[in-house]
């Protein structure tokens, strides 16, 4: 249930039993399976090039995060002991 800026502020007494009630039985909408789950650099479907840190709730994405450069920083460490004519072929 989203708040008002007004309930936020000034909650009154009965806003504010109102909301510890609401928060202590949770209704059918908020019950689920809640998890984080690491889509890493390792998964078959990304190819090294990104990671994603997904919030789930059941079956729904609520959040994720991505993080890039994975494919970048090995091809870096690859090169670090090569010439540059003996990586650009790779």
């Amino acid at each position: 249930m989203p708040f008002t800026t007004r309930e936020i502020e000034s909650p009154d007494p009965a806003t504010r039993v109102a909301a510890a009630e609401a928060a202590l039985h949770p209704s059918e909408d908020d019950i689920g399976e809640k998890m984080v789950l690491n889509m890493g650099p390792s998964h078959p479907a990304t190819h090294g090039v990104l990671r994603l840190v997904l919030e789930l709730d059941g079956e729904i994405i609520t959040k994720a995060t991505p993080d890039i450069g994975f494919l970048h920083r090995g091809d870096e460490k690859i090169a670090e002991n090569m010439q540059y004519n003996q990586f650009v072929p790779y």
